[in-house]
């Protein structure tokens, strides 16, 4: 019981991440973007294949995946989200259809058998009678610290009071001079 709790403890900044990434882009850009899982799967399959197919060092797998998803996410932008503008069951229906894609696709190029992705890194330690790996040790610290930067961003910067002001009017935000469409782009 312990050890789910530790777990479930652990795990719980990785989850809030994910939340906090589907969360910005529906409240500033009111789209439901229902490819987000899609791309998270990307970059695992892409740090596994560029990490421990390629052999690559870690740093680089990781560095790749975000990239990629970076590419991917103004794509879907510009492509999708900013061509039907204003349509958001097209654009619900479009970033399901992506999914389904982004899937099939994936299957295509790395079978549909599991995949074990080594730790990036390795190592376990006990934690009030709990195993804990230091993969996910890291993972959560990593994952908490980037969730207190995106808070301090938001709350700090231009650029996160624009994206704040956004979430609330786009109209009223671009009426003082904010403008929506550079804001969903950086969200």
């Amino acid at each position: 019981m312990l050890q789910i709790l530790i777990q479930g403890l652990l795990l719980s900044g990785l989850y809030a991440l994910i939340a906090m990434g589907f969360t910005l882009i529906f409240s500033i850009g009111r789209v439901l973007n229902l490819a987000y899982g899609a791309y998270l799967m990307v970059g695992g399959y892409i740090y596994f294949w560029v990490s421990q197919t390629l052999g690559m060092p870690k740093l680089m797998g990781v560095v790749v995946a975000a990239a990629l998803g970076v590419v991917m996410g103004v794509l879907k932008y510009r492509l999708i989200v900013k061509t039907l503008k204003g349509d958001h069951v097209a654009v619900e229906i479009s970033t399901l259809i992506l999914a389904v894609v982004i899937q099939a696709g994936i299957v295509l190029v790395f079978g549909d058998s599991s995949k074990i992705l080594l730790p990036i890194v390795p190592g376990v330690i006990n934690v009030a009678g709990a195993s804990v790996t230091y993969n996910i040790l890291i993972a959560t610290m990593i994952s908490w610290a980037i969730l207190l930067g995106l808070y301090a961003f938001v709350r700090l910067t231009h650029t996160g009071r624009a994206m704040q002001a956004v979430s609330m009017d786009a109209k009223g935000a671009a009426i003082s001079g904010i403008d929506p469409d550079r804001i969903n782009l950086i969200t």
